[in-house]
């Protein structure tokens, strides 16, 4: 991964520009208020209509123990993964991300069922 400068202060066209150029920002830790813009060396992209999976992803998916969504419960998803025991989703991340809720970024969950 690329590093873009450390944390400096961006203004909403700024932060637009840098999602759109495929950076990210990364927390330092949960309890530092530090970010890092970072852009993976790949990128991960799914062709519609081209998607192969695997016989076991296939029977994971056939058991329906996962629900897959996009752009739902944004605020929900941003909390729980930022409220895990170590994570680099900080106060800071956070704050950059609820751009989404403005700007319409996209955003990809899953979630487990839970059976008792």
């Amino acid at each position: 991964m690329k590093n873009y400068p450390k944390n400096i202060n961006l203004n909403i066209v700024q932060v637009l520009i840098a999602y759109s150029n495929g950076y990210f920002p990364m927390g330092k830790a949960k309890n530092n208020p530090e970010i890092e813009w970072v852009i993976p060396n790949e990128r991960g992209i799914i062709p519609v209509g081209k998607v192969y999976c695997s016989k076991s992803l296939k029977k994971i998916v056939k058991k329906n123990e996962f629900s897959i969504s996009f752009n739902k419960n944004f605020n929900e998803v941003i909390n729980n993964c930022a409220n895990r025991k170590t994570t680099w989703i900080n106060s800071t991340s956070i704050i950059y991300s609820l751009l989404f809720i403005k700007w319409g970024l996209l955003t990809q969950s899953k979630f487990a069922e839970i059976k008792i």
